[in-house]
């Protein structure tokens, strides 16, 4: 279907504004991300969080305890999974973040270097635990998140500015907003 015309605005004694509509933009899947996307390489800066997550029937409301089914760990973040999506449509990745020194980012960490993610511009922080995040779903598949950000919070411009260093034309920087 062809865009609309161009809006044209009118106004004595002002000058003639036209508005062009934009096409919205491509989103790129499957075969056509796998395409674009192997042998680049990609640098993420975002968080890398434990998600621990249970299902429940009903979520809880305030002062409510609620039952659920058992809980399972799975390794989350935006960042994390920003860059494990891009690692298994073939590009090469490098994570740029922080966990903490415990047994929660040693699992973190690994499981990003089994998805084929470079994780040597991952911090390891001696003061703060690695991020976890609590969520609740219910059968409708509604949910809450709380998040713990741990060692994310203290991501700064230090790993901003690595992020950057040593790209080049055609790669891609992808910046989560979910970290300091």
């Amino acid at each position: 279907r062809p865009p609309p015309p161009p809006l044209i605005s009118h106004q004595p004694g002002l000058t003639a504004h036209v508005i062009v509509p934009l096409p919205a933009p491509r989103q790129l899947a499957g075969a056509e991300a796998a395409e674009c996307l192997s042998g680049g390489r990609v640098a993420v800066l975002g968080s890398i969080n434990m998600d621990f997550v249970v299902r429940v029937p009903v979520l809880p409301r305030p002062g409510d305890t609620v039952l659920g089914d058992r809980l399972l760990r799975f390794g989350g973040g935006k960042g994390a999974n920003q860059a494990v999506a891009a690692a298994r449509l073939g590009a090469q990745v490098r994570l740029f973040g922080r966990v903490g020194a415990d047994t929660v980012g040693d699992k973190l960490l690994g499981g990003l270097e089994e998805d084929g993610v470079d994780i040597s511009g991952v911090a390891r922080d001696r003061e703060e635990p690695s991020g976890a995040a609590l969520i609740t779903v219910e059968e409708g598949g509604q949910n809450t998140i709380v998040v713990a950000p741990g060692a994310n919070g203290l991501v700064g411009e230090a790993e901003g500015l690595r992020s950057a260093a040593g790209l080049a034309r055609g790669d891609i920087r992808g910046l989560r907003l979910d970290v300091p």
